[in-house]
């Protein structure tokens, strides 16, 4: 089963139904149904997105969680820094500390991170009802960012990876997503099924890389549910990086709360 996606007021967020059946309030967001402009249309939620107003993002960002049911005040956010940082989050709000992942089981905390092309993933164990989000670039994935935040929710919760129920959303595809050699070799040695590049420009799929290390920690494969949309071939929907006039663009949102 694919995303579930929904509009409302022109604001269009995706679901993953398996995730929602538990119970799970969760979504992520697509480019329709804001107010920026040129290369930030129109639902931009990236504060730090390149010279977008500032003003037109807050305003994006009051309409979209207004939409899907989310106090802004809810919200907890960290300077993304393409890392394999894992942070616990005990308050919402703006927290200064480089991280691109974060977990929680405070009731009261929306968990949020940002990406166009990169992939988040929204990570739910429905016995600790413990909660993660995480922004995986090549880097983060190369340094197995969404295994260790399984790990960490283990070591913090008590969670274990056979409850783990993961949801890995749009980002850049294989089919667009054209890599060195070295970037390509370096992020599939994160798991045992090593690849090597098989040209000088090979293409790399982020999402199965990632696939590959949660099952090598015993995620159990139905319960790792991924999205079937490239955000580069589907830039008119989601903001992409390379498809973007010198790589500036908006950015999308993922969250997940209680």
């Amino acid at each position: 089963m694919g995303m579930k996606w929904h509009i409302e007021n022109d604001i269009e967020w995706g679901e993953f139904p398996e995730l929602t059946a538990l119970g799970l309030r969760h979504g992520m967001s697509t480019r329709s149904g804001g107010i920026s402009r040129d290369k930030h249309e129109s639902l931009n939620l990236g504060l730090m997105a390149d010279k977008d107003n500032p003003d037109r993002t807050l305003e994006n960002r009051r309409r979209f969680f207004n939409a899907v049911g989310v106090s802004m005040d809810q919200l907890a956010t960290f300077r993304q820094i393409h890392s394999d940082i894992v942070e616990k989050v005990e308050a919402s709000g703006i927290h200064d500390t480089g991280a691109d992942g974060v977990i929680t089981k405070k009731e009261d905390i929306v968990l949020l991170t940002l990406a166009a092309d990169c992939v988040p993933v929204i990570i739910a164990d429905p016995v600790t009802r413990a909660l993660a989000v995480i922004h995986s670039g090549w880097r983060g994935t190369a340094k197995r960012i969404v295994a260790k935040a399984a790990e960490r929710m283990e070591k913090e919760y008590g969670s274990q990876a056979e409850d783990l129920w993961v949801g890995i959303g749009p980002a850049i595809g294989e089919c667009c997503y054209e890599v060195s050699r070295e970037v390509f070799e370096e992020t599939w040695k994160s798991t045992r099924s090593s690849k090597i590049a098989n040209s000088e420009n090979p293409h790399l799929d982020l999402r199965m890389v990632i696939r590959e290390q949660l099952l090598e920690i015993d995620v159990p494969e139905k319960q790792i549910l991924i999205a079937k949309h490239c955000t580069q071939c589907e830039s008119d929907r989601f903001f992409s990086h390379r498809a973007g006039a010198g790589g500036r663009c908006g950015l999308i949102a993922s969250w997940p709360s209680k």
